[in-house]
């Protein structure tokens, strides 16, 4: 008997192909909680919370870094402890892989697998939490955790 597994629709959401492949270490039941949104949500929520058209354009203006740090791909559970305790306030995050592929992610399918969400190779993958400016994304093996600045938070820095 073969075992059925959960498959994304690639076609609908090609950023999926992540979540298909063999080595994806998430369940069935936690690639089902991942919500992801069609081009034009994705775009939408970038526009509101990324000021910026993509991360290469992110400077000391847009960008209030806090922290940088090298994560290792191949131990993944010390480096979800990074994760866990910059997140540990969010119940969700939001993970952007660009301004057109986004997912609604449950905070602990996340920390279970973050390497299946950022691979050091992407150049436009940013990680948010929607009730603060905080935010990570990655260069390779180096993240980066700070707040994002002239974006939809821009108030609520303002007032610290």
């Amino acid at each position: 008997m073969t075992k059925k597994t959960y498959i994304v629709d690639c076609e609908e959401y090609p950023i999926a192909w992540r979540f298909n492949s063999e080595d994806c270490l998430l369940s069935d039941q936690e690639k089902q909680s991942i919500v992801f949104l069609d081009e034009k949500q994705s775009q939408r929520l970038w526009d509101i919370f990324i000021p910026a058209k993509n991360l290469m354009e992110l400077s000391d203006k847009n960008f209030v870094l806090h922290e940088k740090t090298i994560l290792s791909f191949s131990d993944i559970e010390e480096s979800a402890n990074f994760f866990a305790s910059r997140l540990a306030h969010s119940s969700f995050v939001w993970f952007f892989w660009s301004a057109v592929a986004v997912a609604i992610v449950p905070l602990q399918v996340f920390l279970r697998s973050w390497d299946d969400f950022f691979y050091p190779s992407d150049e436009n993958s940013i990680l948010l939490t929607p009730d603060c400016p905080k935010a990570i994304f990655s260069f390779e093996d180096t993240f980066f955790y700070g707040d994002l600045v002239g974006s939809y938070f821009q108030d609520e820095l303002k007032g610290r």
